[in-house]
């Protein structure tokens, strides 16, 4: 990223925009002054940029860094689309982290087989995260092995979340109304927060985006406590 800006990649499929989003909320939470791109465009402290592609080509891409990087931002979650991992649109970018939630089946129009698919989202820990960077990982995915795997031979700082999780584990979900309480066990110890949302994925995108948020330095507790105020902007609701 530009100098200033600490840049975390987050790649996966289903609904990757939340994490990103999640992920910019929660360092916001903690007082940076924190960014977004991807799906949604650059959403910023002072609004949204709507914009055509995830991940915008590399002249682009550098133009927004350095524009972030002039307006003060010093935390930036940014999609990585598998189409931009291919064509090697971030190559380049300067990384501090990066996770991968899962894969689906949605760009196999562009992607021949799956394990084309899946070998586009890997070279995020493969080639663009530097040994020794955090890899956080989704652990409850059907290649979530594969995603640590190819981590732990880049020698990444891996880390994973979820039911099968060791870093933020998932021991429960109890509904609430249009909310869910997650009961975590972190370090050792159980924790249950509460989370805005419904849906064991929104869950799952949560998880994830304090595994980065941890991940990269920031506070357990108050991670926890940030991630229990995560929010949809209504553009998310017309894109569902």
């Amino acid at each position: 990223a530009e100098d200033g800006i600490r840049d975390y990649k987050v790649t996966g499929v289903q609904r990757v925009l939340f994490r990103s989003e999640f992920t910019r909320q929660i360092w916001a939470g903690l007082g940076h002054r924190a960014a977004s791109l991807g799906t949604l465009g650059v959403v910023r402290p002072e609004g949204a940029q709507y914009g055509a592609l995830t991940t915008p080509d590399p002249v682009s891409l550098h133009r927004m860094l350095q524009d972030l990087a002039d307006g003060g931002i010093t935390h930036l979650a940014m999609e990585a689309s598998s189409h931009g991992l291919d064509q090697f649109r971030l190559d380049g970018v300067r990384l501090a982290a990066g996770a991968f939630n899962n894969l689906g089946r949605d760009h196999l129009d562009y992607h021949p087989t799956m394990e084309a698919y899946l070998a586009a989202k890997l070279r995020l820990f493969e080639a663009l995260l530097a040994p020794g960077q955090p890899a956080v990982v989704n652990a409850d995915g059907p290649y979530a092995d594969r995603a640590a795997v190819a981590a732990r031979a880049r020698g990444l700082a891996l880390s994973t979340t979820g039911v099968a999780g060791e870093t933020l584990r998932l021991k429960g979900v109890t509904r609430d109304g249009f909310a869910q309480r997650l009961n975590i066990e972190v370090a050792g110890r159980q924790r249950e927060i509460r989370v805005d949302l419904v849906g064991d994925y929104q869950a799952g995108n949560a998880l994830v985006a304090a595994g980065l948020a941890i991940a990269c330095g920031a506070d357990r507790k108050s991670t926890r406590l940030n991630s229990s105020h995560l929010v949809i902007s209504y553009a998310v609701f017309c894109l569902k």
